[in-house]
């Protein structure tokens, strides 16, 4: 789960209580939102033009403003 090993016990009850709390709100795990935010970054085509949904029109960043929200 946690990329860097050095990581002290307090830090990583940190983070699961956090992502434990981000999951309870969106329903996702950490795992899952970043595939979603990441489809969401792929270009699309409108009128044969290339396009990337701005930021302001993501999920992530509705999800990010709950979870804030909530905090």
């Amino acid at each position: 789960m946690f990329l860097r090993k050095d990581i002290s016990a307090s830090r990583k009850k940190q983070y699961i209580n956090v992502l434990s709390e981000i999951y309870d709100i969106t329903n996702k795990t950490p795992s899952q939102l970043i595939c979603e935010a990441k489809e969401e970054e792929q270009p699309y085509i409108v009128n044969g033009l290339p396009r990337i949904r701005d930021i302001n029109d993501r999920k992530i960043t509705d999800l990010g403003k709950e979870v804030l929200e909530h905090i």
